[in-house]
């Protein structure tokens, strides 16, 4: 054996060992989070993500919580659980993605949050909106297309409506699902 082939037979078991522990490693998690004043009402969006494709984040935890803006107290949240069948990710991924929270006012004055989901694409039903009373109940959605009740499909319409705005806030959450870029 020569000199030649102990040191990359040293070297090769030296970066085994070293990258070893590195190989098997999960991605730090980066807590996002992001909130929308609607009336008297606070609603935020948190999530706790991992880098998933190049600057895009996955989600192992996502909340949308309604709190009273007078006095902070949580009226509601919705937890979304993370789909463990996509051995893909470090962490199990949530597979709902919000693209816009709104507050609305419909023609027949009543109040909505709507949030305008997003799911990756691809796929049948890729891009839907989620409405919830301003205490944070889930009204109903209108993902699966048929059987949409008319209040939802109302909350919807006022977010679409070019003619009367009826849209009293907004929070796009575009960068929201993004790493930031490093400095």
């Amino acid at each position: 054996m020569t000199i030649m082939h102990t040191i990359k037979i040293l070297f090769a078991t030296l970066s085994a060992v070293m990258f070893a522990g590195q190989a098997g490693a999960a991605a730090p998690l980066q807590h996002k989070s992001a909130r929308l004043v609607c009336h008297d009402r606070t609603v935020v969006l948190e999530a706790d993500c991992f880098p998933a494709m190049g600057r895009m984040l996955a989600c192992s935890a996502q909340s949308l919580s309604f709190f009273s803006k007078s006095d902070g107290k949580k009226l509601n949240a919705r937890v979304f659980t993370p789909n463990t069948a996509n051995p893909a990710f470090d962490y199990p991924a949530v597979e709902e993605k919000f693209g816009n929270l709104m507050c609305v006012d419909t023609a027949a004055k009543q109040q909505f949050v709507v949030a305008r989901m997003v799911n990756g694409g691809n796929c049948p039903s890729c891009e839907w909106f989620d409405v919830y009373t301003p205490d944070g109940a889930l009204v109903g959605s209108n993902r699966n297309r048929k059987n949409v009740s008319k209040t939802v499909q109302s909350a919807v319409d006022a977010t679409l409506d070019d003619k009367v705005e009826r849209v009293v806030g907004e929070q796009t959450l575009e960068g929201f699902y993004f790493r930031s870029a490093k400095p």
